[in-house]
């Protein structure tokens, strides 16, 4: 397994910026993501934090995604600890990468409104719960190669705009499928609940 080329850019400077996933800043700590469609994995992720380990840089979230993983519903579960690169590879496997994406997007990086899905891919939105407020849901979106499934974005949907889809990582966390109100899946956060929304996207 090629583990992922260096990155010699420089991390922007701490406490300048907000984040799209929360940044760890304890040096050396490093997130670990798992997403599940039942017993399967859905995808992976790895979040750097402000913490380069080996190939591993800092400031990334590396996706990696497993074919033919797909359902109604979506299990997250995340860990943070002082990885090593072996240890990472071992977390990551065999799976693909499916896009890297930098931890620091900014408030400037969420865009508020509805995202329109690129037209040729299977595109899913799930919601669950705001770990920051209750009563209040944030939104997942995937767009997957159809005949695969494999994962080649991820749009995040917030109601407001903090810079990140949650303060803290959450230990865990249940995604469901979102449905209009005729019972058919939808891609629109309104269907989640009728607000203002806020969105990111990945590479």
């Amino acid at each position: 397994m090629t583990s992922p080329k260096r990155s010699m850019r420089k991390p922007r400077a701490r406490g300048l910026v907000m984040k799209q996933l929360p940044v760890d800043q304890r040096a050396g700590y490093v997130t670990e993501l798992t997403f599940m469609t039942g017993t399967n994995v859905n995808s992976k992720v790895i979040a750097t934090n402000v913490t380069t380990v080996g190939a591993y840089a800092s400031n990334k979230e590396y996706w990696y995604t497993a074919q033919n993983a797909s359902g109604s519903s979506v299990a997250l579960t995340t860990s943070t600890s002082t990885y090593t690169e072996a240890q990472l590879d071992t977390f990551r496997g065999r799976l693909p990468a499916a896009f890297t994406w930098t931890q620091n997007i900014g408030t400037g990086g969420w865009t508020q409104g509805t995202y329109t899905p690129t037209t040729g891919r299977t595109n899913k939105l799930y919601k669950a719960p705001d770990p920051d407020q209750s009563g209040v849901y944030i939104g997942m979106l995937t767009e997957q190669e159809t005949s695969t499934n494999k994962l080649l974005r991820t749009v995040w949907y917030k109601t407001s705009n903090t810079g990140k889809i949650w303060a803290t990582n959450p230990a865990s966390l249940t995604f469901t499928q979102v449905l209009n109100q005729a019972g058919a899946p939808s891609t629109d956060p309104n269907d989640i609940q009728a607000t203002t929304w806020y969105y990111a996207v990945s590479p």
